[in-house]
């Protein structure tokens, strides 16, 4: 593994999950809180210093503001965005403006897409898979 350590910013609806995704997760807010630190403390063996964002859909202008500013506070190596955020069609705005907030003010930050705050080394394994050390494992099919 690369003695570099990278930044991953994971953006997820973390604290607004009760109010906003009822309808694709029986996740609280705690239980979501919970993953996402496991997350970061497996990312940081990894080599990746994580950090959480919580994305709220009922204050968009808001959010993507904090997120500029997050995203201009340091070097980002990769952004991911949860499940909860891109998944729900009410929300399909919220995420597009986050992307392209992700491509204005942090060039070059490689993408990942998890399917849940537990699965974000899943995603990180999948797009630096060209990194000694992180090549996702085959599963038998």
């Amino acid at each position: 593994m690369s003695s570099t350590r990278r930044s991953v910013l994971i953006l997820g609806l973390g604290s607004y999950v009760d109010k906003h995704a009822s309808n694709i997760t029986t996740l609280t807010s705690a239980d979501v809180a919970g993953k996402v630190s496991g997350t970061i403390a497996e990312a940081s063996t990894l080599g990746f210093d994580g950090e959480s964002f919580d994305v709220n859909p009922a204050q968009p202008e808001a959010t993507v503001q904090r997120l500029r500013e997050t995203l201009a506070s340091k070097k980002w190596d990769s952004v991911s965005i949860g499940f909860g955020v891109r998944g729900q069609i009410q929300f399909t705005g919220l995420f597009e403006d986050c992307v392209n907030t992700v491509v204005e003010e942090a060039p070059g930050a490689r993408f990942v897409f998890s399917t849940g705050p537990d699965k974000v080394v899943e995603g990180i394994k999948r797009v630096f898979r060209d990194v000694p050390g992180l090549q996702e494992e085959k599963v038998a099919q």
